[in-house]
């Protein structure tokens, strides 16, 4: 019988934590007794996320990160079955048609992402990688012409590449990084239109000891996340009791996270919302999300508005002027240093509406600390959504999130309909028989706690070090750092200065 062999692709071994889970997938498949060929980017792409100038600084630092951990890889027993190439592999005529690809011009962002090449989403993978960079939900298609296309060219190379790649070498598995990005989506999308065992990996914050690993599809993709949440669950072998405490550990360990390290209360901006607000027979918060995080990935457009902004300012016109109810949003502090159309209408907002107050996104006010003064919370998707309902608060969802169907939230059928409840419940104070009970929420917040505490595939060979965000690999009880080379990290620093320097004199 002939040997398995898989092929791994992570282009951005500059990224910590994401390469070394690289090498521990080369690793584990090595114990499967794979043949393993590891590919290398060998600064071919035009850009990619990590290095979206393609500035050969980062580009040196990244191939010496990727040799030192091929090295810590073939010093194991399994060096005979691991091999490495370089992805990239244009013929002539595809070369020509990046050329062509250089010369397009697009009109809008719809019309960029709805680009492809046989088939692949090669447009909307650009759209994705050029929203994350810019952290803007609606870029300028003509302002960042330049970026869009580097991205587009990206993804056009990582086509015709692994079309070539595949044909030549068709692996019985394929393993790569992320599958949301310009530089990675259309070689998961080829694997998948060849019937390739295709599998997507990720190392995701939360999840220190866990790396993700999903079959035929990415984290990012709503539907197959559900499924999982419900799958960890139905399959853990925790009793009741466990399954109580991981999900203590998970809601309360966020907000002492958030009260000790991310957001330091400032107790006299607390006390003057507090005081402004003592008299509002309803007190209603919004918690939003960077708008970018998901904008070009299918499946989580909201179902209700434009957009949250258009959700937010449709919300303050249908109670503008009323003294009955006073709306706080809090901005995520994702957004905190970003300059966004996003941000720049939230401003707009409390100049137009009397009952409205903006808490931006870099004030020091713990998120957690203004749940607790508010008597019902409203989201778009974010993850305090369910953690508010865990901690014993109403909470309104008009959006999409990975708890949408664990009943632990109000869901309004729509703008209108939340409107009606809403007043309802203003003249009323009592909440509707139908809305999530203690015991829908306590199922609620044992699946959701299971799931983010347990979900993945634990590191073998990864070990977190006493370093913030560091990971070493281990084998045999020995650490290896994978560090670039001191001459490439002397290299790149010239590099660097040179392209700073360029930049200045332009």
């Amino acid at each position: 019988m002939s040997q398995k062999t898989v092929i791994i692709y992570n282009p951005i071994a500059y990224w910590f934590r994401q390469y070394e889970t690289t090498l521990e997938l080369l690793e584990r498949y090595c114990q499967h007794g794979y043949d393993v060929k590891l590919l290398a980017c060998k600064a071919k792409l035009p850009t990619c996320m990590a290095n979206p100038d393609h500035n050969l600084g980062i580009c040196v630092q990244c191939q010496s990160r990727f040799a030192a951990g091929l090295k810590w890889a073939l010093n194991g027993k399994a060096a005979d079955h691991i091999s490495t190439m370089g992805f990239y592999a244009l013929d002539g005529l595809q070369q020509q048609k990046i050329r062509e690809i250089e010369r397009m011009t697009f009109a809008s962002i719809a019309e960029v992402q709805k680009f492809e090449i046989d088939g692949s989403d090669i447009g909307l993978a650009a759209m994705s990688s050029v929203i994350s960079h810019l952290r803007e939900p609606h870029p300028d298609v003509v302002q960042h012409r330049a970026v869009i296309m580097r991205f587009l060219k990206s993804a056009a190379v990582t086509h015709y590449s692994f079309k070539t790649l595949f044909e030549r070498n068709r692996p019985d598995e394929f393993v790569v990084f992320n599958g949301r990005f310009a530089e990675v989506r259309p070689a998961m999308r080829l694997a998948q239109k060849m019937g390739i065992g295709t599998y997507v990996f990720e190392a995701i914050q939360g999840l220190i000891e866990h790396y993700v690993l999903t079959r035929n599809s990415f984290l990012h993709d709503l539907e197959v996340m559900k499924g999982e949440m419900e799958r960890v669950y139905a399959e853990t072998p925790l009793s009741e009791d466990e399954q109580r405490q991981l999900a203590r550990e998970t809601f309360r360990l966020s907000r002492i996270f958030y009260f000790e390290q991310e957001e330091k209360r400032d107790e006299s901006e607390v006390a003057k919302l507090r005081v402004r607000q003592l008299d509002e027979p309803l007190r209603l918060i919004i918690f939003n999300n960077s708008e970018d995080e998901f904008e070009a990935i299918p499946g989580w457009k909201n179902p209700f508005y434009k957009n949250q902004n258009d959700g937010i300012e449709q919300l303050l016109m249908s109670f503008a002027g009323r003294d009955d109810i006073h709306i706080t949003l809090r901005e995520h502090p994702n957004l905190k240093g970003v300059a966004s159309s996003q941000r720049d209408f939230l401003r707009t907002l409390p100049a137009r509406f009397a009952n409205f107050t903006r808490i931006e996104a870099e004030s020091k006010v713990s998120s957690y600390e203004l749940l607790d003064q508010h008597d019902l919370v409203m989201t778009f998707g974010s993850s305090i959504g369910i953690e508010a309902a865990y901690f014993g608060k109403p909470v309104i969802l008009m959006g999409r999130a990975q708890y949408e169907d664990l009943r632990c939230c109000i869901q309004p059928a729509g703008h209108t309909p939340l409107v009606r409840w809403l007043n309802e419940y203003i003249a009323s104070n009592q909440l509707p028989t139908d809305v999530p009970t203690q015991a829908d929420v306590k199922l609620a917040a044992l699946k959701y706690g299971v799931f983010k505490r347990s979900y993945g595939i634990p590191y073998q060979h990864v070990k977190m070090t006493w370093k913030p965000f560091r990971y070493d690999m281990v084998r045999d009880g020995a650490l290896t750092a994978i560090d670039a080379s001191p001459l490439a990290m002397k290299l790149s620093a010239g590099l660097l200065r040179l392209e700073r320097l360029r930049g200045k004199s332009q």
